[in-house]
């Protein structure tokens, strides 16, 4: 799991640089052909994550389930 190992790297810095961090870890959970398994991977192993990644990983996934309602609802 690369997103959960990224994420452990990345704890340190993010305090400091946080939106860009997490803008292209969004990035890649909306793309294809990955991001959906990679949404579905997060959600299964979801309780194994350490709880401040859990808050991370919860606002993300949420972040991209919104975006995926809002491209399936017409304007």
């Amino acid at each position: 799991m690369r997103f959960v190992q990224a994420l452990h790297w990345l704890k340190d810095v993010l305090a400091v640089d946080r939106g860009p961090i997490l803008g292209r870890l969004q990035a890649l959970l909306a793309t294809q052909p990955h991001g959906p398994a990679i949404r579905a991977d997060l959600r299964e192993g979801f309780a194994m994550l350490p709880k401040w990644m859990q808050g991370v990983v919860r606002d993300l996934l949420e972040d991209a389930d919104r975006d995926r309602t809002d491209v399936r609802s017409p304007a």
